[in-house]
């Protein structure tokens, strides 16, 4: 009996060890399965952080196009109107220039 007993021990033993290995490998399964979810949410996300960095690199650039058509327009605005000023400046002398001219030939 005692050669028996060792064996039904040992059977007991090793059912033991598969049963503990099953429901290891169910444990092992679900990580594996929640992981699986985990890594296609991150990549997802991933992909959803290059697009934004893109969209975000891009609006960069076009912010800074406009930054610098504004201040090129302002520069030559600001020299038209000095231009104009100096060109009104001008009419104003001659227009004045001519009317004194116009008085003193009336005056003879």
């Amino acid at each position: 009996m005692d050669d028996e007993g060792a064996f039904q021990n040992l059977s007991q033993a090793i059912d033991n060890m598969k049963r503990e290995r099953d429901e290891l490998m169910l444990d092992y399964k679900k990580e594996k399965e929640d992981f699986g979810v985990l890594d296609a949410q991150i990549r997802k996300m991933q992909m959803e952080f290059d697009l934004r960095v893109t969209i975000l690199k891009d609006k960069e650039s076009k912010l800074s196009e406009y930054n610098k058509m504004i201040a090129e327009t302002e520069v030559t605005y600001n020299r038209i109107v000095e231009t104009s000023n100096k060109l009104a400046a001008n009419l104003n002398k001659e227009t004045q220039f001519i009317r004194d001219k116009f008085k003193k030939n009336q005056a003879f």
